[in-house]
């Protein structure tokens, strides 16, 4: 760590570091260890954040950390990952696909409050915008989950109002659009292979390489030559990595950054000694969610959704 400190020290301090790009890949577990590694408020005109969402900006309610039993597992990050890699004769699992996965999913973040993953992100996010920079949400969450996702931003407070509002005012514009895009962007016909959405600041990639749909979109985007540094932070390594291995021969900068703020909770769910006896928790969960569903609703949409 003294040693990523001093490399970032140097390339900041050089006279040259305003004329070369740099890019480096960081670690952070909280929003203020981000700010001070890269500088966040430092030209920040010429700074675009672009923050995860799951287990990155938000997460599901978890009123300790310290007692993962008062965790809702069930829809969080790390469920989808537990879920997607069960074998399909495992009882424990919800869905036969990929897309009823998501369905599913959808389902829970459409009931779901998110919290804070850290209770510094409006301040930090503020401050950043108040000096001139811009913002872009950038999830793996796929293009139907927009209702969803924008009900939750638009329930975390901060000091101005909401993260919606202030994902909206400050992202940056596709404008031949209208502000918003669902479909193939121009351009990237052979990188995507899903459609993708872009609206209020929020960039749903559908899972794709969130390294080459980063660079797709900001080709969409008619001033996106004015950011000289790209600050990029995911609790994924994967997607840091994609990120990192699309940018390090550009001419912008380039802060990959690691969030490790869950990495705690997620271990807990996925590899640890209760790690059993806290998916079942998350599996029962399901099953009372869905029993209640089937019970009160005639003819649930999530029938037909898992019949596709």
């Amino acid at each position: 760590m003294k040693k990523t400190f001093l490399i970032i020290f140097m390339i900041y301090m050089s006279p040259l570091a305003a004329q070369a790009a740099y890019h480096l890949k960081v670690t952070a577990k909280n929003y203020d260890e981000l700010s001070r590694i890269t500088h966040l408020m430092v030209n920040a005109k010429q700074t675009l954040l672009v923050v995860d969402d799951d287990d990155t900006l938000s997460m599901m309610p978890c009123t300790a950390f310290n007692d993962p039993a008062h965790c809702q597992f069930l829809g969080s990050a790390s469920w989808f990952e537990w879920q997607n890699n069960l074998e399909q004769d495992n009882p424990d699992k919800v869905a036969s696909n990929m897309q009823q996965l998501i369905e599913t999913n959808s389902l829970v973040f459409d009931l779901s409050k998110m919290l804070y993953t850290d209770k510094n992100i409006p301040n930090i996010l503020e401050r950043f915008v108040e000096h001139g920079g811009h913002i872009l949400v950038e999830t793996a969450r796929g293009p139907r989950a927009d209702s969803a996702t924008e009900q939750q931003f638009s329930s975390l407070k901060t000091n101005q109002g909401n993260l919606l509002s202030l994902f909206s005012q400050y992202s940056p514009k596709l404008s031949s659009y209208n502000e918003a895009f669902l479909g193939i962007l121009p351009g990237c016909e052979e990188q995507q292979k899903k459609e993708v959405r872009n609206e209020k600041g929020i960039f749903y990639t559908a899972g794709q390489n969130k390294g080459e749909m980063l660079q797709c979109l900001l080709k969409n985007i008619p001033d996106a030559y004015k950011f000289r540094k790209i600050v990029f932070m995911d609790d994924t390594q994967k997607n840091v990595n994609d990120v990192f291995a699309s940018y390090k021969t550009s001419h912008t900068s380039l802060y990959a950054v690691h969030f490790t703020g869950m990495d705690s909770i997620k271990k807990t769910f996925l590899d640890s000694p209760k790690a059993t006896e806290y998916q079942a928790m998350a599996t029962q969960d399901w099953k009372a969610l869905n029993a209640s569903i089937h019970k009160n609703i005639n003819s649930p949409l999530i029938d037909d959704q898992n019949q596709t």
